[in-house]
């Protein structure tokens, strides 16, 4: 995870709540940056995954404790044995609150929502980062929102 994620100890006792043990908790806070940056694949990203990951003790399960990770997977997957399982736990969440939105009938009634980011400055780090995200083009739909 993030420092911070990892410094909050969040997943470790959420999971100890539950009688899972966790090993350890290993920060990696270079990827966020790496990835942002459009540092997904190549030899860079792999370099630091190996740096962090690579002699890290033989595990079962590694949870990716942030939202960027999934986008490495691959890499990560590579660093730690491909024998790892990789927990997203992005994937439950989006469960969990899909059954939350229907149980409170909040859900959506159209099939397919517009959207529209705005955004106080146009930086085309943020058109990146989304459309990688989001796998969509989404330059049509970012107004500039004036905070005056």
């Amino acid at each position: 995870g993030t420092s911070a994620t990892i410094k909050s100890s969040v997943h470790s006792k959420k999971l100890k709540n539950i009688g899972i043990d966790v090993l350890f908790e290993k920060s990696c806070p270079l990827f966020v940056p790496l990835i942002e940056n459009g540092e997904i694949e190549g030899k860079l990203i792999k370099l630091v995954s190996n740096k962090y990951l690579k002699n890290l003790p033989k595990v079962d399960a590694v949870i990716l404790a942030c939202t960027h990770y999934p986008i490495i997977k691959n890499i990560i997957s590579c660093s730690l044995g491909n024998k790892t399982l990789l927990v997203d736990p992005a994937d439950n969440l989006s469960i969990q609150i899909r059954k939350y939105l229907d149980k409170h009938n909040l859900l959506a009634k159209r099939n397919t929502p517009g959207s529209t980011y705005y955004l106080t400055d146009r930086d085309s780090g943020f058109e990146v980062i989304s459309e990688m995200f989001l796998g969509e083009n989404i330059k049509d739909k970012i107004k500039i929102a004036n905070l005056d």
